[in-house]
């Protein structure tokens, strides 16, 4: 079982933001680290993840309607995305992805200003994405 974490590092705000720049933001990022053979594409507030014979798609727009405005629900989505699309990658690899002996674990944390998120390994290894900030993805 892998267990997603996020935390937040200032008192709860909230804020609403669009799922199709969500989406987008996500994969402008995470376009750079997938293998070789894979492409990702935001279609209508949703990731959709693309080998040869196989695919994945993760609805953000429909899991962001749960508690729209809460920037903890919203950082929970981008971990929750981040760890759906680790589990096919390392599928249609059969080997760990990002990392090389173990899976990491995929984390989301927030401030003020922006999402960060990522992948934890063992002991120092650590991939971050470039943050996601919130004026990004804002509807305002």
């Amino acid at each position: 079982m892998l267990t997603v974490t996020w935390r937040a590092l200032f008192r709860e705000g909230t804020m609403t933001i669009d799922a199709d720049k969500l989406a987008l933001g996500i994969v402008r990022r995470l376009t750079p680290i997938l293998p070789l053979g894979l492409r990702a594409d935001a279609d209508d507030g949703s990731v959709g993840v693309f080998a040869d014979a196989a695919q994945t798609h993760f609805d953000i727009r429909r899991l962001l309607a749960l508690e729209p405005d809460s920037r903890a629900q919203q950082v929970a989505v981008v971990a929750a995305t981040l760890s759906h699309i680790q589990d096919f990658v390392a599928i249609e690899l059969r080997l760990p992805w990002p990392g090389v002996k173990a899976m990491p674990l995929p984390f989301a944390v927030y401030d003020a200003s922006q999402i960060c998120w990522g992948f934890e390994g063992e002991g120092d290894e650590r991939t971050e994405l470039e943050p996601i900030s919130w004026s990004e993805i804002s509807l305002e």
